[in-house]
């Protein structure tokens, strides 16, 4: 793969997310009932539905919302809240855009044209289209480990390190592969793990990629391998690792792509 190849993946993922896949992918219809509602009914209604929120009307337009822990007696009035301008965001926000606003936020009310009527809350960040770009951001992300370290170390001098018994592993499905008549390189059938360990432990390569240090480098890529695996095994994001880790990992994956895209890269590790 020559350097322009190489060049533009992430943002061809980025401009996928963009134009492709939005807010509205995830977001709920908001329930409403009447401005003068009554708050225990309501609660009870919220309760039945396991909503925490729901939204206020007034003459079949939503004005505001409620919170269920905060009802209790009187008319649901008492206890609306109005929209504030920081929970609103565009029907057409991009959903790779969406996820850095709940690191301090439980739900976000959409906007469209000048009508609320939709929400996304936290276990909305549970749907497919989330999942899948978080998983093809981690995926493009080991292709550039690899690219990188093809780039710093010639002749396969990566090998000396990763341990023999690593070494073995990848040379096994190297085997296997070819007799597939699969055309890789044995840089191509490493573990990520093996990849990041590499990246993690050759300083120029921590400085391309703004890692402080060794320590630093490998806890950002144990965390990143601990969300690819709960993404492969179907679990629940935000259990493994906690919703702001996951935000955060997230964002960090989005610095490192960058960083990777960035033409002097190449000069940088040579």
């Amino acid at each position: 793969m020559n350097n322009r190849q190489k060049k533009g993946l992430y943002q061809n993922l980025h401009q996928l997310f963009d134009q492709g896949i939005t807010v509205n992918h995830i977001s709920e219809e908001l329930q409403f009932v009447p401005l003068e509602s009554d708050a225990i009914e309501t609660k009870k209604m919220l309760n039945e539905n396991d909503f925490d929120t729901i939204g206020i009307a007034n003459h079949g337009r939503i004005i505001g919302y409620v919170k269920g822990e905060e009802l209790d007696e009187g008319r649901c009035s008492n206890y609306m809240h109005r929209f504030e301008p920081e929970e609103l965001v565009s029907d057409s926000i991009p959903l790779i855009n969406l996820l850095w606003l709940f690191k301090d936020k439980e739900r976000v009310f959409i906007l469209e044209r000048n009508n609320i009527n939709k929400i996304v809350v936290l276990a909305d960040l549970q749907k497919p289209p989330v999942r899948m770009l978080i998983f093809g951001m981690i995926t493009l992300l080991e292709s550039y480990m690899k690219n990188i370290i093809v780039e710093r170390y010639t002749h396969n001098g990566w090998q000396k390190c990763i341990s023999e018994k690593r070494l073995e592993k990848a040379e096994i499905v190297y085997n296997d592969k070819r007799q597939n008549n699969e055309a890789l390189d044995l840089v191509d059938c490493l573990q990520i793990a093996d990849k990041f360990h590499i990246v993690g432990k050759d300083k120029t390569l921590r400085q391309v990629l703004a890692f402080e240090s060794s320590n630093q480098a490998k806890s950002c890529f144990n965390k990143i391998q601990k969300l690819r695996n709960t993404l492969a095994h179907a679990h629940d994001l935000g259990k493994d690792l906690s919703w702001e880790e996951t935000l955060e990992i997230v964002n960090k994956m989005e610095n490192l792509l960058e960083s990777c895209e960035r033409s002097i890269i190449i000069e940088k590790i040579q």
